[in-house]
């Protein structure tokens, strides 16, 4: 068990040192304006996650119940697939929609082109 905690202190340590270390890095070599892009990505990977809801962790422990018949773990699993279908349904057409006001309107200093921007916007809203 001290092994785990210690592998998790440390992956923890790793992984906000390497931000310290390699976002300077790849500002240095993309520039501000073209990092803004990557960073717009991350933001919206970041918000999927809060938007999972805790339904990735429901699923996982009703499927590990032996108290279920298989009859109801299959009705679960449906509901929650329909959840995320919904979810998935509404980012992408969010996505899509709000590209090009933000590619307009919040990433300002990129050299990309804004056509390109917004076609690079909406794979990423698409690829949620």
């Amino acid at each position: 068990m001290n092994r785990n905690i210690l592998a998790n202190i440390a992956g923890k340590f790793w992984s906000t040192l390497s931000n310290f270390l390699f976002i300077p890095l790849y500002i240095q070599i993309l520039g501000v304006g073209n990092y803004a892009v990557i960073s717009f990505a991350l933001i919206v990977s970041g918000v999927l996650v809060l938007l999972d809801l805790g339904l990735s962790m429901t699923i996982s422990r009703e499927m590990s119940r032996a108290d279920i018949a298989p009859g109801d773990k299959y009705r679960v699993f449906r509901t929650l697939e329909l959840i995320y279908v919904a979810i998935l349904a509404f980012c992408i057409l969010a996505g899509l929609t709000l590209a090009s006001p933000i590619a307009i309107h919040f990433i300002n200093d990129s050299p990309v082109s804004r056509e390109l921007l917004v076609l690079c916007l909406k794979i990423i809203a698409c690829e949620a």
